[in-house]
């Protein structure tokens, strides 16, 4: 609604005869954003200036309603690579223990976990943990800008204790806003364990490709979506 506004405001302001639009926008009550008015330069005449500056802000301050302020997902990607780094290792040491041996003599496709742990055995080795969680995060950063249920949400990386740009959001923004979304990454496998929580409420799960993570986190954020587990 903002960005409508503002557009149509500008318009009216170059039809008119106001130049140099530039949003003003407010926050009130620490929780809610309107856009109230536009602060316009070049005006021929002091009186017609204030006018159309009045009328300006009435028809916006009409025009707008109070949103809540912006959710906040946050890939914990200190997490994701922790879990990526013992996926890695368990999967060697699972496959220098039975899983060669099934591979090569008894067969992978007889045994149920044999071939999600050969996909990860050998996406670690072509990859390493650190570089095939980085294109899987690639991949739902992505499919976070692309999904329209996902507009509103801002998202930021949570690589370490003391991250600069993580820090400087928990310092100027409510708890409540915050979402974490972790993934129990493995290298190689086509669904990811994920969870999602905010603040003291109970995780949500589910499981999951890039594109899927991305609808069902935004849905659940928003408040469109059923718990996934």
């Amino acid at each position: 609604m903002a960005a409508f506004i503002a557009d149509a405001f500008k318009a009216f302001c170059r039809a008119g005869h106001l130049a140099d639009v530039q949003p003003l926008v407010v926050t009130f009550k620490a929780r809610y954003v309107c856009v109230l008015a536009a602060a316009c330069k070049n005006i021929m005449g002091k009186a017609r200036k204030g006018s159309v500056f009045i009328l300006a802000v009435s028809a916006l301050a009409a025009m707008t309603s109070p949103v809540f302020a912006q959710p906040i997902l946050v890939l914990d990607s200190q997490w994701n690579l922790a879990y990526a780094k013992s996926a890695c290792k368990s999967a060697e040491i699972w496959y220098k223990s039975v899983g060669q041996t099934a591979e090569e003599r008894l067969g992978c496709e007889n045994f149920a976990s044999c071939p999600k742990m050969l996909a990860t055995v050998k996406a670690c080795r072509a990859r390493g943990a650190a570089a095939a969680l980085s294109d899987f995060e690639q991949q739902l950063a992505r499919s976070l800008l692309a999904d329209p249920g996902c507009e509103g949400i801002a998202v930021v990386r949570h690589n370490s204790p003391g991250d600069a740009a993580y820090e400087k959001l928990t310092r100027t923004r409510d708890p409540s806003d915050f979402w974490t979304l972790s993934v129990n990454f493995a290298p190689g496998a086509a669904k990811q364990p994920w969870h999602l929580r905010q603040r003291a409420r109970d995780a949500t799960s589910g499981d999951g490709a890039p594109q899927a993570i991305a609808a069902q986190a935004c849905a659940l954020i928003l408040g469109r979506g059923p718990k996934a587990n």
